[in-house]
């Protein structure tokens, strides 16, 4: 095969029920082969072998290698400690690595199949290690950064809204951004043109894992992309949570996205993630952006819920789309300027302009699991000013 294509993904998702040991299956002539999975590392295990051995280990990276005997193989899926989830491009079933790492003692294993280009996939190949224990590698600590509950405001000009997690980093209101009706009590009222608030510190660092969550609710269905919050560097919103309108049909549902520039100039390549689980952008929505440094893996939940569509194959419907509310080997430059609220800065302008109301913006230090994401977005009052327990 050719030079073997490299995808560098540092992280483990957790472990699930163990598979049988590595093994083909048949498949149709029209079906590409089952790929091969390898390791140096994490060599297979042999559950025969009363002596097979363990490796070190927990957190300890390994590279796994997916290959192909059929020609025709545009693309491999693999899981890890799951069915296959992630997707890697590949030219002919050339071989390509991805980078992994153990978070738990025991059997272990990954899952791969291989799809041509009309979208035939293989029969899953099983590949299954035993990892010790080794050295432990601590989760990033997580804490709250900065919470702003939007309840009141300093009436001394400039107007402010406290920042409640004790810090002084206070947002500070300009245009003609005021206090109105929010989800819990008051919120962040914006007229879609000129309003916003801003801090004069980032609150996170951004280029590490963090979390930012805010509720918003649009007064009129918005007719360009609109941001709810952002992180301003010099030139460029380090990442921008904002309503992104359907071209195709003005006026209806749309999505929620989050755009993630690769870095701070000008014309720099945009990651965006979308979701579009939600019932009506004139409702009120709970939105999550979750960024993963060591997975460098950015997540985008809508109401508590991740979106996850994945069209396989031949038997799916013609109409089926992709719809995947998280993108892999993303990197997230640190924004050093202030936190955004109803606007974003792109190739050093500002727009995108929020009409509505943001309520109970939250920035954490950290990734946030699903479980606490889950209970931001199922908390609607007394909510404390804490890392959820999830």
């Amino acid at each position: 095969m050719a030079g073997a294509l490299a995808v560098v993904l540092g992280a483990a998702l957790a472990a699930g029920s163990l598979p049988g040991a590595a093994s083909a299956a048949s498949y149709d002539s029209g079906v590409p082969a089952a790929p091969t999975i390898s390791s140096v590392e994490y060599p297979a295990s042999d559950p025969a072998d009363p002596n097979d051995p363990w490796y070190d280990g927990v957190g300890r990276p390994g590279t796994f290698t997916f290959d192909s005997p059929s020609t025709d193989v545009v693309r491999y899926w693999y899981g890890f400690n799951s069915d296959p989830i992630h997707e890697v491009a590949t030219s002919g079933g050339d071989p390509v690595s991805v980078q992994l790492v153990p978070t738990h003692a025991g059997p272990n294993f990954v899952t791969a199949r291989a799809f041509d280009q009309e979208g035939h996939g293989s029969e899953p190949r099983t590949y299954q290690f035993r990892v010790a224990s080794g050295p432990q590698v601590p989760a990033p600590p997580k804490k709250v950064a900065a919470r702003w509950k939007l309840d009141t405001v300093d009436a001394t000009a400039p107007a402010t809204s406290p920042d409640d997690s004790g810090t002084t980093n206070a947002l500070t209101l300009s245009g003609g951004a005021k206090l109105g009706t929010g989800f819990m009590e008051s919120g962040l009222e914006l007229d879609g043109s000129s309003d916003y608030a801003s801090t004069s510190t980032v609150p996170v660092d951004t280029s590490t894992s963090f979390t930012v969550t805010a509720w918003a609710q649009a007064a009129v269905t918005p007719g360009q992309e609109a941001t709810v919050v952002s992180a301003e560097g010099d030139t460029q919103s380090a990442f921008a949570i904002k309503f992104v309108p359907d071209a195709a049909h003005p006026g209806g549902l749309g999505s929620w996205a989050v755009d993630l520039p690769e870095a701070d100039t000008g014309a720099a390549a945009v990651t965006r993630v979308s979701n579009s689980v939600f019932t009506d952008v004139r409702e009120w929505n709970h939105l999550a952006l979750v960024y993963d440094a060591v997975a460098k893996r950015a997540s985008l939940y809508v109401n508590g819920t991740l979106q996850e569509i994945v069209c396989e194959g031949a038997n799916d419907d013609p109409g089926c789309v992709d719809r995947i509310a998280w993108a892999d080997d993303v990197s997230v430059f640190k924004a050093d300027t202030s936190f955004q609220v109803g606007r974003a800065k792109t190739d050093g302008a500002w727009g995108s302009y929020f009409p509505g109301v943001v309520d109970d913006v939250w920035a954490f230090e950290g990734a946030l699991t699903e479980r606490q994401v889950q209970e931001l977005a199922g908390s609607w009052f007394d909510v404390p000013t804490r890392v959820p327990s999830g």
